[in-house]
């Protein structure tokens, strides 16, 4: 795949064999996660942005959010008092390319939530988030690749609402070569706010359906992609640099 080609892939289900990691419900004890049943007056109301629409000439690959009206939306992804700790992995997917991908930043979407009276919105000013991408080793994140800490975002409110939630979009400068071809995992999580606010990696679409979250007890498979747009550049593997010893 090449910066300036759109990358489309179907959603495929995914059959899950005895070695890969247990999945549970969005709803249950992984997280608190928000739905569009809380908010069903907005279906078809709005559109989320795209990947297309960001227009960002280093464009590598993009899974796109869904929608207000969609049934899913996010799951937490933060470092919180009130939550606790939850990370959120998903796949960058290069198979398909013969090049290997130099990244040079991600775009994401979200929600920021903290727990008052329940779930409430939380002004996201000043997060930052920590990047990590990973080798992927059986099904999930192995070997770190890239370890990046303490990312300052462009944060960016959509004017999209999410039930009470604005969608807000966060730039973040992710600097990583991924050193060779094949599937790799990212993960984006926010590092503990003063405010306690707590990022919530909205849902996408374009990727294989599905994602990881891992609250302290492993790695659990997730419904939903997590929308992300992967920018930086291609670089073909015959000029991969060899060291001689």
């Amino acid at each position: 795949m090449k910066a300036t080609r759109n990358l489309v892939v179907c959603v495929m289900a995914l059959v899950v064999v005895s070695i890969g990691p247990a999945i549970a419900n969005q709803d249950q004890t992984a997280g608190i996660t928000s739905g569009a049943e809380a908010g069903s007056e907005l279906r078809g109301q709005q559109q989320a942005p795209t990947c297309s629409d960001l227009g960002d000439p280093g464009f590598l690959l993009g899974q796109d959010p869904h929608n207000p009206g969609d049934p899913d939306w996010n799951i937490m992804s933060s470092h919180q008092t009130t939550w606790g700790t939850f990370i959120m992995a998903e796949s960058v997917d290069q198979t398909a390319d013969p090049d290997w991908f130099d990244i040079g930043s991600l775009t994401v979407w979200g929600l920021s939530g903290v727990v008052i009276a329940g779930l409430e919105a939380c002004d996201p000013t000043g997060m930052t988030f920590d990047v990590v991408f990973y080798e992927e080793t059986a099904g999930e994140p192995g070997a770190v690749i890239c370890d990046l800490q303490a990312v300052v975002p462009v944060i960016t409110n959509t004017g999209i609402q999410y039930s009470v939630f604005d969608l807000f979009q966060f730039d973040l400068p992710a600097a990583c070569d991924l050193g060779t071809v094949g599937r790799k995992w990212v993960t984006v999580q926010s590092q503990p706010h003063p405010l306690d606010c707590g990022f919530l990696w909205l849902s996408g679409t374009g990727g294989d359906g599905t994602s990881l979250q891992d609250g302290g007890g492993g790695w659990m498979l997730k419904d939903n992609d997590r929308c992300m747009c992967v920018n930086g550049a291609t670089i073909p593997v015959e000029l991969m640099a060899f060291s001689v010893e």
